[in-house]
């Protein structure tokens, strides 16, 4: 019976050991009865322990925290390098795509202006052909000679002579029947032209089809083929309509004989 009341007795004494609540360790009884001391040591008592969350020593702490700080500091600083690397970097790629952006735009720039020259220089020849159209089309011109002292124009047939001078075409003439013919484009020979060969418009009132001649009068064109004594017969072109006819002067004439 004395064996079985000490038993419970030694119950008693280690339930109430396991009883004994631990704190959350944010006050100064971490635990009640049992200290965990610095140096690894583990023993009861009621004094408790307040710096139980080192590991060793204070120096060794201490050192810790340095070696955090030196860590720290490297980390920074190779941060701050990498930052200065990467920020220089970014300039050199900004300062080499703005160069870029800047010789792109001054070859556009002169690409425009080429263009624009080349625009108007074309707007001002289909000007100068509009301003034509009333004369010739699909021709080819000649812009050298000067005028007789008569003066030459529009759609008036000239032969060139002497001197490089555009003077007035007939078929009575055996000088003009062999020599280079021309239509008057203005009045300026320089300036204007004369047309070799190609369509003429003008106030011509010859059927579709027609062959026309140099005509027998100055400057004239016509369908009638000439046939007094001592005419001469040149083909220069071919009517297209009423209005416009295919100017291409024949290189052979023919020249009438009388008896």
């Amino acid at each position: 019976m004395f064996k079985k009341i000490l038993m419970s007795v030694g119950v008693l004494v280690l339930a109430a050991l396991t009883a004994q609540a631990v704190e959350d360790g944010l006050g100064t009884n971490v635990l009640r009865n049992i200290r965990v001391q610095t140096n690894g040591v583990i023993d009861l008592g009621g004094t408790a322990i307040t710096n139980w969350n080192q590991v060793g020593s204070t120096a060794d702490v201490a050192n810790l925290q340095g070696a955090t700080n030196a860590l720290n500091t490297s980390v920074t600083n190779v941060s701050y390098q990498v930052t200065n690397v990467l920020y220089g970097a970014t300039n050199a790629l900004n300062t080499s795509v703005t160069n870029l952006s800047y010789q792109v735009t001054n070859v556009l720039y002169n690409a425009t202006n080429v263009l624009n020259t080349a625009t108007g220089a074309l707007n001002t020849a289909v000007v100068n052909l509009n301003a034509r159209t009333n004369y010739w089309n699909n021709g080819v011109i000649i812009y050298q000679g000067a005028a007789q002292a008569d003066g030459v124009f529009a759609t008036n047939l000239y032969f060139m002579g002497d001197g490089s001078v555009w003077s007035n075409a007939c078929a009575t003439n055996s000088t003009h029947a062999g020599r280079l013919l021309g239509l008057a484009l203005g009045t300026d020979p320089a300036v204007d032209g004369f047309l070799l060969n190609g369509q003429c418009t003008g106030a011509w009132n010859f059927a579709a089809g027609q062959i026309l001649y140099m005509a027998t009068n100055n400057n004239q064109i016509t369908a009638t083929r000439p046939t007094g004594s001592n005419h001469f017969v040149r083909i220069v072109g071919y009517a297209i309509n009423i209005t416009n006819i295919y100017f291409n002067p024949d290189r052979t004439y023919i020249e009438l004989i009388g008896e």
